[in-house]
């Protein structure tokens, strides 16, 4: 499918195949500057482990997400258009293509955009390091108090003895002896 529509845009003039790249760049980068807002917020939130707002904030990074990946799709199409018109296979071989001036600047947005994504990627991992964190802290404290609660139980002696026929009176066992209620 993606041949059929590079060959569909072989009479489109290579500036506007570039002007369209560069559109759907700035787009993207706008959303990724949106994404890193979103990433630093959740950051914030999990830092004073303040999980309210975090459900939100997701679902608002999903919706962006799901935006990005439709801007990739018609990028990629557009340049597999330009590589191939050009016979390039990559950006690095435009060095010299002054004919084209908005390559300067799909270079640059290209540039942005993977600056973009390590300071997202950064932010990322500090956000699933803090939330590592606090779910082994909760583990830790589920386990204590399961733990506490066992140790009570044993010595409250309100837990029926688990062996009771149908019919049977529950045996509860105290700290002192056993009696039937």
């Amino acid at each position: 499918m993606l041949h059929a529509l590079v060959n569909e845009e072989a009479d489109v003039p290579i500036n506007d195949i570039v002007s369209s790249i560069n559109e759907l760049m700035r787009r993207k980068l706008s959303l990724l500057f949106e994404f890193y807002r979103y990433t630093s917020d959740e950051y914030d939130y999990v830092r004073e482990e303040s999980m309210e707002q975090l459900g939100s904030i997701i679902v608002e990074k999903q919706e962006i997400i799901n935006e990005i990946n439709f801007l990739d799709r018609k990028f990629l199409v557009d340049f597999s258009s330009l590589k191939g018109r050009l016979g390039i296979s990559s950006l690095d071989e435009l060095k010299n293509r002054g004919e084209y001036g908005s390559l300067t600047e799909l270079k640059l947005n290209t540039k942005e955009i993977m600056n973009v994504l390590s300071k997202i990627d950064t932010l990322d991992k500090k956000v699933n390091a803090k939330i590592a964190k606090l779910r082994t802290e909760l583990t830790s404290d589920l386990t204590r108090i399961q733990k506490q609660r066992n140790i009570s139980t044993l010595y409250s002696g309100d837990k029926p003895k688990k062996n009771v026929s149908p019919g049977q009176k529950n045996v509860y066992s105290g700290s002192s002896f056993d009696r039937k209620k």
